[in-house]
């Protein structure tokens, strides 16, 4: 994984496996990247609006949904924010 990180969401879609945000040492994340099992290797995508952690990833439809997660580490502070990702 390019940006090591904990607290992550996490979702398959399209033949990939996709992480998004999550934290590290005084520091959260919005980076989204993606794995391809067939090429073995990772890709880059469009980072979230809202760097966070904590925060729940799924499948509806044709895109992957990133829900609430804290955007402070330690996870005192917790966000309602919803985005939506596609390719």
């Amino acid at each position: 994984m390019p940006t090591p990180r904990s607290g992550h969401g996490g979702a398959a879609w399209r033949g990939r496996f996709f992480c998004m945000g999550g934290e590290g040492t005084r520091r959260v994340f919005g980076q989204n990247e993606g794995y391809d099992p067939a090429t073995d290797s990772w890709q880059a995508y469009a980072p979230m609006l809202t760097p966070r952690h904590g925060m729940g990833a799924a499948v509806v439809g044709d895109a992957i949904h990133v829900a609430g997660g804290g955007p402070m580490n330690g996870g005192v502070i917790q966000t309602s924010v919803h985005e939506v990702f596609s390719l």
